[in-house]
């Protein structure tokens, strides 16, 4: 690549960017690339802006925002002349929400959310949930420039099966379907806990990102998402 790949972020929040920042770098292997958060929008140093909107229902807001940019359709947006790919995360724990919850009206005349189904399969849910997205995107298929990101339950099961490998959980062979990984966190030694009182600790979770960096190979084999969001980062690279 003769230029740096051009790469926006759409998360749930700064921890969430953070993580797949670093993956990110990992899989690229040396490969400079300029990433830009475009949701949340967040300071310098990861921190969402005053009156910024987070969470899935900030994610959903934006997608049903930048589809009405493009005429209906995400890929007519202007963005991509200025990205030449976009990572949207969303876990999979979103599927199990209602619209009411984020406060917002459902969009279509059909129910979409929730989508939840049983686990395992960690896909029966997260291709649900992917079918959703890409209906806020107003998208029939994913995007060649698009990658989404849906991790089961949350991205936090992909950092304890990466940092805690000796965990009870992490060693189940259906860790992908434990409903609550951050709460598995909290209950870690202090000077590696990520998630103190319910909220995630910013300055451990880039602390600890070379470190997660480092035993990817172990989450993308323990986790069907991980692998598949690997699988398809480096094929839409591929493309460009």
């Amino acid at each position: 690549m003769s230029e740096p790949l051009r790469i926006a972020f759409v998360v749930e929040g700064p921890t969430d960017f953070i993580m797949l920042k670093t993956i990110i770098a990992n899989l690229l292997e040396g490969c400079d690339f300029v990433p830009q958060v475009l949701q949340p929008e967040m300071s310098e140093a990861f921190k969402p802006l005053p009156g910024e909107d987070g969470g899935w229902s900030g994610v959903c807001r934006w997608c049903l925002q930048v589809a009405k940019q493009g005429g209906g359709r995400l890929s007519n947006s202007p963005l991509f002349g200025f990205h030449d790919l976009l990572i949207l995360q969303l876990d999979a724990d979103v599927a199990g929400a209602h619209y009411s919850a984020g406060h917002i009206q459902n969009p279509f005349p059909d129910p979409t959310l929730p989508c939840e189904e049983p686990c395992p399969p960690p896909s029966a849910t997260t291709d649900r949930l992917r079918t959703v997205v890409l209906r806020w995107l107003g998208e029939p298929a994913t995007p060649p420039q698009v990658v989404l990101c849906t991790p089961s339950k949350a991205l936090e099961t992909w950092l304890l099966v990466s940092l805690f490998p000796e965990d009870t959980v992490a060693k189940k062979s259906d860790v992908e379907c434990h409903p609550n990984p951050a709460e598995t966190l909290q209950g870690k030694p202090s000077e590696c806990r990520l998630v103190r009182s319910g909220r995630k600790n910013r300055e451990m979770y880039q602390k600890c990102a070379t470190q997660f960096a480092s035993r990817w190979h172990a989450v993308t084999a323990t986790c069907s998402e991980a692998a598949r969001f690997e699988n398809d980062f480096l094929c839409a690279i591929a493309q460009i």
